[in-house]
């Protein structure tokens, strides 16, 4: 045991205006620590991230940090406590955080979430005021405000938990990222964090905890609230946005298991359709063609092979390697929204179940439509926004593999979409009549056969394909 190294724990203790109790605490704190943490398995640091306090309390953290080896002091020159955790976590040298306040801390409850942590079966801990079994001895008033806030939470985010605020701990590797996208610097810095975490995917473990007032809060609810209201409203954006980006990066996050998730049957009929039925009476030999939206590249694969000179273009690293273990095109990483290549550039653009994936559509389309040579082809397939209630209700379910964002198109709108950008429509086909996991595969492309390319029946399929001349 004694050749095993420590893991190490930073406890980080956001200070401002914290005279009257900051030295009793850290006292009373280490000395906890000392006694009850394993100091054979874990060694520890403390934090201190004081920002902007107008009392003694700076004077007081240099006293208590003068011949502490494991404590140190961080300073901020304004109010900030979103700015002082961030700096706290950023600047700690532990293995496994814990976020502590001056007059809230508990030793036991660090012991309990470490065995979680180290489980692997919770990434954060945290001490939740309203968990069923919690003992809050905090004033009435508080305790309501905590739970209105957390119906406000669940209300306009979707919040599952039961607290954002007070005790937490977690490992540092898992967050690190993570603390960085934070936008709030006051009060909600707590909150837009947990509510990152799980829309990242990380475990969250409420844990119950006894929490006694040691003193009078010093913010007055006048005061908080104009702060917490403009906060909520930055919350708000910001989760969106957040939301939007990881869908956006969903598939490069499962380019290692792509292939192995997707139908194989899906796939060879928009293959087909593609290459065999919209681009039929095209010789892509020797034609400039880009690939947009190229996934692990079996467009750019097919279209190699008949001889067309390929770019395939991604958001991201993961997917762009997958393709290059499949053919020989160059790989070019960005958005469709915004390429990297110049006006009049391909001869043609395959964009296959890329575009409802799309947050600015219309700018996507126009982007295709610019790099697009004068009397160039784009070949698009998207889903049928008339099928989405469908879709909607398998994700409910969670019977559905994809979480990538999902803006659907109805025929009639993309076909507006494209015309404004000034695009002519030459043909289009509908396929699969029917969702295509049911099986019967056969019965599927009789119907896409026959039915795919006629009035009105192609504008029923659960997907269209486009083929449209600059």
């Amino acid at each position: 045991m004694e050749n095993t190294k420590k893991l190490k724990i930073s406890v980080i203790i956001p200070c401002y205006n914290e005279s009257l109790i900051l030295e009793r605490e850290f006292r009373l704190l280490q000395r906890e620590i000392e006694s009850k943490l394993d100091r054979i398995i874990y060694d520890y640091e403390i934090i201190f991230c004081e920002n902007g306090s107008t009392d003694n309390t700076r004077e007081i953290l240099d006293r208590i940090v003068f011949n502490q080896e494991k404590v140190q002091v961080l300073k901020l020159s304004k109010q900030s406590y979103g700015e002082a955790m961030k700096e706290g976590i950023l600047k700690s040298r532990g293995d496994i955080l814990a976020i502590f306040n001056v007059d809230y801390w508990d030793i036991e409850f660090l012991s309990k979430s470490l065995k979680y942590i180290e489980s692997k079966d919770v990434d954060i801990a945290i001490a939740s005021k309203t968990h069923k079994k919690s003992k809050d001895k905090r004033p009435f008033t508080r305790r309501i405000i905590t739970r209105i806030f957390n119906q406000c939470l669940r209300l306009f985010f979707g919040f599952s938990g039961t607290d954002t605020h007070g005790i937490k701990v977690f490992k540092k590797d898992k967050i690190i990222q993570l603390i960085q996208t934070i936008r709030t610097k006051h009060e909600l810095f707590d909150t837009e964090f947990l509510l990152k975490a799980d829309i990242v995917g990380l475990k969250i473990k409420d844990l119950p905890i006894e929490i006694i007032e040691k003193r009078k809060t010093r913010f007055s609810l006048i005061k908080r609230l104009p702060i917490v209201v403009r906060e909520f409203y930055i919350l708000r954006q910001e989760i969106k946005t957040f939301s939007f980006y990881r869908k956006k990066y969903f598939y490069e996050n499962i380019a290692c298991n792509f292939d192995s998730i997707m139908n194989t049957y899906d796939l060879n009929t928009r293959l087909r359709v593609v290459f065999r039925e919209l681009l039929r009476d095209i010789d892509l030999k020797e034609k400039f063609l880009l690939d947009a939206g190229c996934g692990t590249g079996w467009f750019s694969q097919f279209a190699e092979r008949l001889g067309a000179k390929v770019y395939s273009l991604d958001v991201g690293k993961k997917l762009l390697k997958e393709v290059g273990t499949k053919c020989g095109a160059n790989l070019i990483e960005g958005d469709i929204i915004k390429t990297p290549f110049s006006s009049n550039f391909f001869d043609v653009v395959v964009c296959t179940e890329v575009i409802e994936h799309v947050e600015n559509q219309k700018k996507a389309i126009n982007e295709l439509y610019r790099v697009l040579k004068k009397n160039g082809y784009l070949a698009l397939t998207t889903p049928n926004k008339l099928w989405f209630p469908l879709v909607f209700i398998a994700n409910l379910l969670k019977i559905r593999k994809y979480e990538g964002n999902e803006l659907w198109f109805s025929h009639r709108q993309l076909t507006k979409v494209l015309q404004e950008a000034g695009f002519c429509i030459i043909k289009t086909e509908g396929f699969h009549f029917y969702p295509f996991n049911f099986g019967l595969n056969r019965f599927n492309d009789y119907l896409s056969k026959n039915l795919g390319k006629s009035h009105p029946f192609k504008f029923l399929a659960i997907n269209f394909a486009i083929l449209a001349k600059k």
